[in-house]
Protein backbone atom coordinates (compact mmCIF):
# COMPACT_ATOMS: atom_id res chain seq x y z
CA UNK A 1 0.00 0.00 0.00
CA UNK A 2 1.49 3.48 -1.12
CA UNK A 3 1.91 5.76 1.57
CA UNK A 4 2.02 9.77 2.00
CA UNK A 5 5.96 9.20 3.12
CA UNK A 6 6.23 6.52 0.26
CA UNK A 7 4.92 9.32 -1.78
CA UNK A 8 7.46 12.00 -0.47
CA UNK A 9 10.32 9.99 -1.44
CA UNK A 10 9.18 10.05 -5.31
CA UNK A 11 11.83 12.45 -6.48
CA UNK A 12 13.31 11.12 -9.43
CA UNK A 13 12.61 8.91 -12.79
CA UNK A 14 14.08 5.78 -10.49
CA UNK A 15 11.96 6.32 -7.63
CA UNK A 16 8.86 6.61 -10.05
CA UNK A 17 9.83 2.95 -12.04
CA UNK A 18 10.23 1.43 -8.18
CA UNK A 19 6.63 3.35 -7.07
CA UNK A 20 5.34 1.24 -10.34
CA UNK A 21 6.71 -1.78 -9.59
CA UNK A 22 5.34 -1.49 -5.78
CA UNK A 23 2.16 -1.12 -7.21
CA UNK A 24 2.94 -4.53 -9.19
CA UNK A 25 3.73 -3.27 -12.97
CA UNK A 26 6.12 -5.45 -14.87
CA UNK A 27 8.49 -2.46 -15.31
CA UNK A 28 10.87 -2.48 -18.05
CA UNK A 29 11.80 1.03 -18.80
CA UNK A 30 12.76 1.59 -22.70
CA UNK A 31 13.42 4.82 -23.87
CA UNK A 32 11.47 6.11 -26.53
CA UNK A 33 13.49 7.15 -29.28
CA UNK A 34 11.23 10.77 -30.51
CA UNK A 35 12.45 10.38 -34.14
CA UNK A 36 11.61 6.92 -34.95
CA UNK A 37 7.81 7.44 -33.30
CA UNK A 38 7.03 10.68 -35.02
CA UNK A 39 8.77 8.83 -37.79
CA UNK A 40 5.53 6.34 -37.62
CA UNK A 41 3.05 9.17 -36.93
CA UNK A 42 2.81 9.35 -33.24
CA UNK A 43 2.35 13.32 -32.64
CA UNK A 44 5.12 13.06 -29.84
CA UNK A 45 6.53 16.52 -28.80
CA UNK A 46 8.43 14.67 -25.44
CA UNK A 47 11.83 14.50 -25.29
CA UNK A 48 12.04 12.57 -21.97
CA UNK A 49 9.43 9.83 -22.91
CA UNK A 50 10.57 6.04 -21.69
CA UNK A 51 7.69 2.95 -22.08
CA UNK A 52 7.92 1.73 -18.12
CA UNK A 53 5.24 -1.20 -18.35
CA UNK A 54 3.75 -3.08 -21.30
CA UNK A 55 1.14 -5.32 -20.56
CA UNK A 56 -1.72 -7.21 -22.92
CA UNK A 57 -3.91 -4.20 -22.83
CA UNK A 58 -2.26 -1.03 -21.13
CA UNK A 59 1.10 0.50 -21.81
CA UNK A 60 2.65 3.18 -18.94
CA UNK A 61 4.63 5.59 -20.19
CA UNK A 62 6.95 7.98 -17.86
CA UNK A 63 8.16 11.40 -18.74
CA UNK A 64 9.31 14.68 -17.32
CA UNK A 65 7.68 18.56 -17.45
CA UNK A 66 4.63 17.23 -19.31
CA UNK A 67 1.81 19.57 -19.99
CA UNK A 68 -1.90 19.01 -20.43
CA UNK A 69 -1.39 19.90 -24.29
CA UNK A 70 1.29 17.67 -24.74
CA UNK A 71 0.15 14.81 -22.83
CA UNK A 72 -3.51 14.50 -24.73
CA UNK A 73 -1.84 14.81 -28.14
CA UNK A 74 0.29 11.81 -26.98
CA UNK A 75 -2.56 10.10 -25.97
CA UNK A 76 -4.77 10.88 -28.52
CA UNK A 77 -2.11 9.67 -31.15
CA UNK A 78 -1.28 6.36 -29.41
CA UNK A 79 -5.27 5.97 -28.86
CA UNK A 80 -5.41 6.40 -33.04
CA UNK A 81 -2.68 4.11 -33.49
CA UNK A 82 -3.34 0.91 -31.28
CA UNK A 83 -6.95 1.08 -30.78
CA UNK A 84 -6.77 -2.17 -28.32
CA UNK A 85 -4.03 -0.90 -25.93
CA UNK A 86 -4.94 1.37 -22.97
CA UNK A 87 -1.94 4.02 -22.54
CA UNK A 88 -1.26 5.75 -19.73
CA UNK A 89 1.35 8.97 -19.22
CA UNK A 90 3.03 9.41 -15.41
CA UNK A 91 4.22 12.94 -15.98
CA UNK A 92 7.08 13.96 -13.01
CA UNK A 93 8.10 17.35 -12.38
CA UNK A 94 9.70 19.04 -9.13
CA UNK A 95 7.49 18.28 -6.39
CA UNK A 96 4.74 16.90 -8.08
CA UNK A 97 3.43 13.81 -9.86
CA UNK A 98 0.75 13.95 -12.92
CA UNK A 99 -1.46 10.60 -13.82
CA UNK A 100 -3.16 11.10 -17.42
CA UNK A 101 -5.11 8.99 -19.83
CA UNK A 102 -8.05 9.51 -21.77
CA UNK A 103 -11.88 9.05 -20.89
CA UNK A 104 -13.78 6.66 -23.43
CA UNK A 105 -14.99 9.77 -25.30
CA UNK A 106 -10.96 10.18 -25.52
CA UNK A 107 -11.07 13.34 -23.60
CA UNK A 108 -7.92 13.95 -21.16
CA UNK A 109 -8.19 12.99 -17.34
CA UNK A 110 -5.85 14.18 -14.74
CA UNK A 111 -4.69 13.20 -11.39
CA UNK A 112 -2.47 15.40 -9.85
CA UNK A 113 -0.11 14.59 -6.86
CA UNK A 114 1.82 16.97 -4.71
CA UNK A 115 4.53 15.19 -3.39
CA UNK A 116 5.31 17.00 -0.60
CA UNK A 117 1.59 16.96 0.51
CA UNK A 118 0.03 14.23 -0.90
CA UNK A 119 -3.88 14.33 -0.08
CA UNK A 120 -6.06 11.09 0.84
CA UNK A 121 -7.86 11.18 -2.46
CA UNK A 122 -4.70 11.16 -4.47
CA UNK A 123 -3.36 8.30 -2.01
CA UNK A 124 -6.38 6.34 -2.31
CA UNK A 125 -6.73 6.45 -6.23
CA UNK A 126 -2.89 5.71 -6.44
CA UNK A 127 -3.67 2.68 -4.13
CA UNK A 128 -6.92 1.64 -6.44
CA UNK A 129 -4.15 1.23 -9.54
CA UNK A 130 -2.56 -1.58 -7.66
CA UNK A 131 -2.62 -5.05 -9.47
CA UNK A 132 -1.24 -6.50 -6.63
CA UNK A 133 -3.96 -5.88 -3.80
Amino acid sequence: MITASRLRSCDSRDSLFALLRELGYPVQPVTVAPSEWRGAGIDLDIDSLSLAARMPRLDCYVADDVDDGRASRLLKSLHSWNVLTKSVLFARAPKRLALYDLSPRRELRRLDVDLDAPSPHAIDRLNVLALNG
